[in-house]
């Protein structure tokens, strides 16, 4: 971690590595294996350094997954479930 909240991550990183550091679920249906891919995927290009994208994620609450209120409304607001990422090729 370089400041509070930013990492570095190489590229060729397994996308699963830092969705389990981070507690975070991986989108359906992407179909990238590294970090590079995931990038490439969001931007629908190879990006070139200093560009950035921001995703939104869920979190990996399993616990919670199944939990609503009586009236059948999530019994956690959707902010407190996603997570915003900003992901910037270095």
């Amino acid at each position: 971690m370089r400041a509070e909240g930013v990492y570095d991550v190489d590229a060729n990183t397994s996308i699963y590595l830092p969705s389990e550091d981070l507690k975070i679920k991986m989108p359906e249906g992407h179909q990238s294996e590294t970090v590079s891919g995931f990038l490439c995927e969001g931007f629908g290009y190879i990006p070139r350094a200093g560009e950035s994208i921001k995703v939104v994620l869920k979190r990996d609450n399993q616990d919670d997954d199944d939990k609503h209120d009586e009236d059948g409304s999530d019994h956690q607001d959707l902010k407190e479930r996603h997570q915003i990422y900003r992901l910037e090729v270095g």
